[in-house]
């Protein structure tokens, strides 16, 4: 059956079959500029996701430098040193996460197993990370790019490393000495490859925001590209069809499709071409006016994170235009000379320092030979080869001349003059070139060489003052050698000992006097000590042992001998008269005391006169008193020739406080004066001692206060303390002045108020002296606790606690 259409209705389905193919075009070309807008929003998002790492780089990167320069400039103390190195190292690792991200992916394995799982781990707890989202891994001309940055900045926090070490180093010296001064030098050579390392990081961080543009605005082109042959496809076809249909239809689709998304090509070439500011013309509410709508967007997107960045690089670069303005102004404000040379010994730097000091101007350095300034050792100057900068490009290591070193430079005037070098290599890709700081040091070599001589002169005469002592004078190094003795020494000792060992002369000596022991004790206690009786053959030997110490180094040990034998002789010779004086004493002062008291007891009736009874009891008062000085000196004598016999028992120091109260209670308390035993705070253990010498030393002390009290009270303590029984006496008396307590417990001495003057007390200026004999005697000891004047004073003594 045969079907006839009318012309409305072939009007009709030519307009039906019009759009049944305009919906087909249209939906091909669609669904293809869909598919191009997701990958260019893909593309746009990957590309901001860069950029933000990069400009988030940029700050911590910054951050790094900030801390380091606050360090340089106004850290002077170790706790804020402390707080800024932590600071630069999160900064720091958080900076080496992102570098790690870029160049393994964020999401890949690779990245997740550096530095075994730790850098992955802190990715992922740091909430700062999350915002990137997913990082793409890097094309390989961009890892190069990141790979030398990453290298650049391990050596930047190497200088960050050495710079925070040698400024503790500062701090810690205080900016003096010449470890000070060794680390201030160093510590610019390390800010000057950091400069260097940061300015190199800075470009770097430049180019590969450069390369990523490059590469957005390729793979934008791409897409750009095969999207308008997908346009130009689909127009095509579209045109084949629509002719074949109509031409009305054709130009419908013309107008309503292929010419807005003709515009969109022509915005994408413009966007490709870098002007941002291009926009597509937006009409209607279909599929190509929204697709146009968010392609604007896009783009307006795209150009805010643009201007965004660039402000970003612009401040950072700002910033490290500041940091380097900051470097050149450290290095042409320091008062050394600076030379900065190439690996052929070119001039690339010359500072004002270094044009003051040569007389040669800069312009006449840069691009020529180091050679050009003659360097001379002594009187010869050196070839290239010899020249300190010579040995630094071969080897790699720095090299430093001193004063000593005896070089000099000749300036542009001819003149020469000497200096001090210190050259470091400039490391890159090997050794680079070299840095050189040098310094005129012709006040300092004259001034050394005066103080050479005056050093040399005041030798002399301290060696002049040495060989008049009358003492030996031996100086020993801290390895016990003699590097110095005087003539007394020489003598004494009898050959000549300079050079030799202190061991080599304790053979000399016999073994005698232990010069070893007494040195090594005397460093090991820091303080003087004495040996009394040593001796060299027949000669009796004072010795003295000090250490020398210079800022807690040991140098050695000054050892002075006296020679006391003619001294012992005399003391011997006096206690030996004072022993049979006294013993022939004794008998006629006890003939004198025994008569008195037969007179007073079977004669007292017949002294009628008053005068005469006072004769009499004065002759027994003087006699009892002279028996006591006596009896002072006999116990002096046996004291010292040990001709006491101390016989100890368990003694209980209380009972004997208690017996000494009973006995001198009476002459206390005529002078109104209290006289007590001190409650013990804990339970006083017996002492091990003679009973009857530890009660004498008991009343000697306390004799002793009665006699200097006009008033107050005495007390009398016990406490045991480490392992021994502690005795105090206090009184609230004269005291004694600080000027006198070293004369206590010395022979024939009283701490009174002249040391030239007997006091009113008359004593004989032993009872302190036989005190200390025997308490020492009995194992323990005596001293002065405390005293103030008019206030009084506290004397104690020690024994052992006896065993239980």
């Amino acid at each position: 059956m045969k079907l006839n259409f009318s012309i409305r209705s072939k009007l009709i389905l030519v307009v039906f079959s019009s759009l049944i193919f305009v919906g087909v075009g249209e939906t091909y070309i669609v669904v293809n500029l869909r598919n191009s807008y997701n990958k260019l929003f893909e593309l746009q998002k990957e590309n901001t996701t860069v950029e933000n790492v990069i400009s988030e780089s940029f700050l911590l990167f910054g951050n790094t430098s900030v801390t380091l320069d606050n360090v340089l400039i106004g850290v002077d103390d170790l706790e804020s040193l402390r707080e800024s190195e932590a600071l630069f190292n999160a900064e720091s690792l958080k900076l080496k996460i992102l570098l790690d991200a870029f160049i393994n992916g964020s999401e890949s394995e690779a990245f997740k197993k550096v530095s075994g799982g730790l850098i992955y781990k802190e990715w992922l707890r740091n909430e700062d990370f999350r915002k990137f989202g997913k990082i793409p891994r890097l094309s390989n001309s961009h890892l190069q790019t990141v790979g030398e940055w990453s290298i650049y900045f391990g050596a930047y926090g190497r200088n960050a490393d050495n710079i925070f070490s040698l400024e503790r180093t500062i701090i810690r010296l205080g900016n003096k000495g010449e470890e000070a001064i060794l680390s201030q030098e160093e510590l610019k050579k390390e800010i000057f490859e950091a400069r260097e390392h940061q300015m190199k990081i800075a470009e770097l961080m430049k180019n590969l925001l450069g390369e990523q543009n490059v590469d957005f605005e390729k793979r934008s082109e791409s897409v750009n590209t095969k999207l308008k042959n997908q346009i130009v496809a689909g127009g095509t076809l579209l045109n084949v069809l629509l002719l074949t249909i109509s031409i009305l239809a054709l130009a419908v689709i013309f107008k309503e499709i292929v010419g807005p998304i003709a515009d969109l090509s022509r915005v994408s070439r413009e966007i490709a071409s870098g002007k941002l500011k291009a926009r597509g013309k937006e009409s209607g509410n279909d599929e190509i006016g929204i697709l146009t709508r968010n392609f604007n967007q896009m783009i307006e997107s795209l150009a805010r994170d643009q201007e965004t960045l660039e402000a970003r690089v612009e401040e950072r670069t700002q910033d490290l235009k500041e940091e380097t303005d900051k470097a050149n102004s450290i290095i042409n404000s320091t008062a050394d000379g600076l030379f900065v040379i190439d690996r052929e010994g070119k001039f690339v730097l010359v500072n004002p320092a270094a044009e003051k000091i040569t007389k040669y101007k800069r312009e006449e350095l840069i691009a020529k030979k180091i050679t050009v300034i003659k360097l001379l050792k002594g009187n010869r100057e050196l070839k290239e080869e010899e020249r300190p900068f010579s040995n630094v490009i071969t080897t790699g290591k720095p090299f430093t001349v001193t004063v000593d070193d005896d070089y000099s430079l000749e300036r542009a005037d001819g003149v020469s003059i000497p200096i001090t070098i210190d050259e470091s290599p400039l490391s890159g890709n090997g050794v680079t070139g070299v840095v050189i700081a040098f310094r005129d040091v012709t006040i300092e070599k004259e001034s050394k060489s005066i103080i050479e001589e005056e050093v040399k002169e005041k030798t002399a005469q301290l060696s002049a003052s040495i060989n008049s002592l009358s003492f030996g004078f031996i100086l020993a190094d801290n390895t016990g050698t003699i590097i110095m003795r005087n003539s007394s020494a020489r003598l004494l000792i009898g050959e000549e000992i300079k050079g030799k060992k202190l061991s080599d002369v304790e053979k000399i000596v016999g073994a005698k006097i232990d010069l070893i022991k007494h040195a090594e004790a005397s460093h090991r206690e820091n303080r003087l000590i004495e040996c009394d009786n040593c001796t060299i053959g027949q000669k009796i030997i004072h010795t003295y042992f000090t250490p020398v110490v210079s800022e807690a180094t040991d140098l050695g040990t000054v050892i002075l001998m006296e020679d006391i034998t003619e001294k012992k002789v005399l003391d011997r010779a006096r206690d030996e008269f004072f022993s049979i004086a006294s013993h022939e004493l004794r008998t006629p002062l006890t003939a004198i005391m025994g008569n008195t008291s037969l007179i007073e007891e079977y004669f007292s009736a017949k002294l009628k006169d008053k005068e005469l009874k006072e004769m009499i009891d004065d002759v027994k008062e003087s006699a009892e008193r002279l028996i006591r000085i006596v009896d002072d000196f006999l116990n002096v004598s046996r004291l010292e020739m040990g001709k006491i016999e101390f016989k100890k028992e368990n003694v209980d120091l209380k009972t004997l406080a208690q017996n000494v109260i009973k006995e001198l209670g009476p002459q206390a308390a005529q002078k109104g004066i209290a006289l007590e035993i001190e409650s013990p705070k804990s339970e006083i253990p017996k002492a091990k001692a003679d009973s009857a010498r530890a009660e004498e030393v008991l009343i000697n002390l306390v004799g002793n206060a009665i006699k200097y009290s006009d008033k107050g009270e005495i007390k009398i303590g016990f406490a045991p303390e480490n392992g021994t029984v502690k005795v105090s006496v206090s009184d609230t008396g004269k005291g004694i002045a600080p000027e006198n307590e070293k004369l206590l417990f010395h022979k024939f001495q009283q701490a009174g108020s002249s040391i030239y003057t007997r006091d009113t007390t008359q004593g004989t200026g032993l009872g302190l002296y036989i005190s200390r004999l025997m308490v020492e005697g009995m194992g323990g000891k005596v001293w002065l606790e405390k005293t103030q004047v008019d206030k009084g004073s506290v004397f104690a003594f020690s024994l052992p606690v006896a065993a239980k």
